[in-house]
């Protein structure tokens, strides 16, 4: 796996040959995780195996099993994030047979034949992603600053608040 990967690939004749690609993806070519990606040289292994089914549907099978480096969004420091991908989307040729597809079955439209390796990798890591991504609190020099949790507020801050009920109480008497 030394080679990387083509972005755009021909999916229809590829899942016709059943053809399968190893190489790498470099992170710094999936523009839509730069926000949330630390080192732009990150090098993803990722299989991409196209077949046709027994219905004669077209499938794209994505596998990868890595590290990113993201952003602790307590420290602001790197750390490394363990990401597995393993997934299977449909080639569909245009909008209307993406629409007729069954609900658990996730259809990628082809673009003239093409479909965009890249753009599906980019859209599973996505969905893997932490929303909110943090050190291990044991490991994050941010997380001493956070330690004020239910019940450990700060004892010198007074609320004066009004009890609501004490109108009721009034009302009783």
């Amino acid at each position: 796996m030394n080679r990387q990967l083509p972005d755009h690939v021909d999916g229809r004749k590829m899942a016709d040959h059943d053809v399968c690609l190893e190489g790498f993806v470099p992170v710094a070519k999936l523009e839509r995780l730069d926000t949330m990606t630390r080192e732009a040289g990150d090098l993803l292994p990722v299989t991409a195996t196209f077949r046709r089914n027994e219905a004669r549907h077209r499938w794209l099978r994505l596998e990868m099993r890595s590290e990113l480096t993201i952003e602790c969004q307590r420290c602001l420091e790197g750390y490394r994030y363990p990401i597995e991908v393993d997934c299977e989307v449909m080639l569909v040729r245009d909008d209307e047979i993406a629409k007729i597809v069954p609900r658990h079955v996730e259809p990628v439209v082809l673009d003239d034949d093409a479909v965009s390796i890249w753009e599906v990798l980019s859209d599973e890591i996505l969905l893997v992603l932490p929303q909110v991504s943090q050190h291990d609190v044991a490991h994050c020099q941010g997380s001493a600053s956070f330690e004020l949790g239910p019940g450990k507020a700060d004892a010198s801050v007074e609320l004066d608040v009004e009890n609501p009920f004490s109108v009721l109480a009034k009302l009783k008497k």
